[in-house]
């Protein structure tokens, strides 16, 4: 069995598996799923991918549940975006990901509040935010704030679930693996549970 293509992990949303680096494609994206769903795993991806495929190398991923103030928050996606301002990739926006929603130490009303002033205050127009958080801890208050800035079609919700057997025989044979082969590796090395 040959090793996976792991430069394009998948996603699922509702019932479709997507390349991860659609995310990147959006404005704005949100990634919803319960604690240990890979939520932190997916962001940590996107901020790689936002690097080194997009050229975007003011990137800023920033955990919330390492943060204890909001002015700690603002400082470091300042920094980023005025990386941005002074770098050579005009065509690619700043990646700004905020992991953790949920987690965040400063609370994620206080956050929350911060980011709808930040995101109104915010004239940078080359710019891709990429939130996540638990789904049942996700406040809807956002909603509107993430449409103000991004529009009605620049806000993308995408919930992280399991893979299906199907998700994972589709993804090995795009990527010219057994895909029987795959699954019983799965299966045997406990992996994953689909």
């Amino acid at each position: 069995m040959s090793t996976p293509d792991t430069s394009r992990p998948y996603l699922r949303i509702q019932s479709d598996a997507l390349p991860l680096s659609t995310v990147l494609d959006c404005p704005c994206a949100v990634i919803l799923g319960e604690a240990g769903s890979g939520k932190s795993d997916i962001v940590r991806t996107l901020f790689d991918l936002a690097k080194e495929q997009r050229g975007d190398s003011s990137a800023c991923h920033i955990d919330l549940g390492l943060y204890s103030s909001e002015q700690q928050i603002h400082d470091d996606i300042q920094q980023a975006i005025e990386r941005h301002t002074h770098s050579e990739s005009d065509d690619e926006p700043t990646t700004i990901i905020l992991d953790s929603l949920d987690e965040a130490r400063a609370g994620i009303k206080n956050v929350a509040g911060w980011l709808k002033r930040w995101l109104s205050g915010s004239r940078d127009k080359r710019l891709r935010l990429i939130l996540a958080c638990r789904a049942t801890q996700w406040l809807s208050t956002l909603d509107k704030d993430l449409t103000q800035r991004f529009g009605d079609d620049g806000v993308k919700y995408f919930d992280v679930i399991p893979l299906t057997r199907e998700n994972v025989r589709e993804a090995a044979a795009a990527n010219a693996l057994d895909p029987d082969a795959s699954l019983n590796a799965i299966r045997d090395r406990g992996v994953i549970e689909l």
